[in-house]
């Protein structure tokens, strides 16, 4: 149908660009995460292995951001954002970030790093 319209892009579809940069990556097996100490894990083991790519970070969030930030039914519709605890946001998603970037602890890093 794009042929009949005149659509489709000299040299190829865009359906075959896609097919190959699909095959060049490496999508990561989608294992359930269940704690914040796993994912550190496997970030830092496909760190180390050098196959660490943005769709490990994607996975996690997949698997967490519907469970801390979908609404619930007794939720205050004027305020959406009250059933959102901030210690979970906190834990599963910023924490977890900072730890993994410092290689450690975040605080003992930036310490060291400001004097």
């Amino acid at each position: 149908m794009l042929k009949d319209l005149k659509m489709d892009a000299e040299g190829g579809s865009s359906d075959e660009l896609d097919k190959d940069i699909d095959m060049d990556l490496e999508f990561p097996a989608r294992k359930p995460l269940n704690t914040p100490e796993e994912v550190l894990e496997y970030w830092n083991t496909c760190f180390n292995k050098d196959t660490l790519s943005c769709l490990h970070f994607r996975e996690w969030w997949r698997q967490k951001v519907p469970k801390i930030f979908s609404p619930i039914p007794s939720m205050n519709y004027q305020k959406p954002a009250d059933h959102i605890e901030e210690e979970d946001v906190q834990k599963y998603f910023l924490d977890q970030r900072e730890r993994f970037l410092c290689n450690g602890e975040p605080k003992e890093i930036l310490k060291q790093l400001s004097s």
